[in-house]
């Protein structure tokens, strides 16, 4: 497989005007409702239902749907039900989201708004380098939010309530990796669209069949040498020649 500099593949999509809303307070709006943005403790209580919205599952339910705004909203004050419904007691918060759905107007129209809102809360963390770490059950699990608490409320000089319950979950992340720059973490910085490595990887296949050089050993020749796997005579012909050219004009 070729190896593709990361300079000639698209960073991720992301809408900053948006991010940075999200981040000073201000979220997204639907049925002329403004959301507040999510925030740690949401996403928790969230994970504990095992909200499917939260995975881009197809297969989500009206109570996936409905919980997110309901949560969202009350947010401190739906601790108990969740609690209750992970013990068994599910149909006083089920009636609740049901009755919340209904006072609000709330439909499957406002999926895409819900969408928009839980990538936006991730762009912070989504900076950080993968680790491989998938231990526990939770993503924002116990252990994760302590260590979040800690962080944040030197930094931004707030109570655990104020970090868990108020504070933007899109902010937070860019806390975190910002703290993480600060103390030496390397690899910190917007991620690369997949989608776009996966054109360049079918485009270097072709380009493998024509036995043709990459973009990016066209260009810069004395950085880039041929993959162990572009051994032909054409291939091998095509580098050198210009790879002399490179350097005659450098000289």
């Amino acid at each position: 497989m070729a190896t593709v500099p990361d300079r000639f593949i698209r960073e991720k999509e992301v809408d900053y005007s948006s991010e940075l809303l999200s981040a000073l307070g201000c979220g997204l709006v639907t049925n002329e409702k403004r959301l507040k943005p999510l925030s740690l403790g949401v996403m928790s209580l969230l994970e504990i239902l095992d909200n499917k919205c939260l995975k881009g599952d197809k297969n989500a339910t009206w109570f996936d749907f409905g919980s997110i705004f309901y949560i969202n909203d009350k947010r401190q004050e739906a601790v108990e039900a969740v609690a209750d419904y992970s013990r068994g007691l599910t149909s006083p918060l089920e009636k609740a989201v049901a009755n919340y759905i209904k006072k609000e107007n709330i439909t499957i129209l406002s999926m895409p708004v819900i969408d928009k809102e839980i990538a936006q809360a991730f762009t912070g963390f989504d900076m950080l380098p993968k680790t491989g770490d998938s231990s526990g059950a939770f993503l924002f699990g116990a252990d994760s939010v302590a260590s979040i608490v800690h962080t944040c409320c030197s930094k931004l000089n707030a109570t655990k309530e104020e970090v868990i319950w108020e504070t933007p979950l899109t902010l937070i992340g860019h806390i975190v990796a910002v703290n993480a720059i600060s103390n030496g973490v390397k690899g910190i910085g917007r991620r690369k669209d997949v989608e776009h490595l996966k054109s360049i990887f079918a485009k270097c296949k072709k380009w493998d069949e024509e036995e043709k050089l990459y973009p990016w050993q066209w260009l810069e020749p004395q950085f880039y040498p041929l993959e162990a796997y572009q051994n032909s005579k054409a291939i091998k012909r095509d580098y050198d020649k210009r790879l002399k050219e490179v350097k005659k004009c450098q000289n």
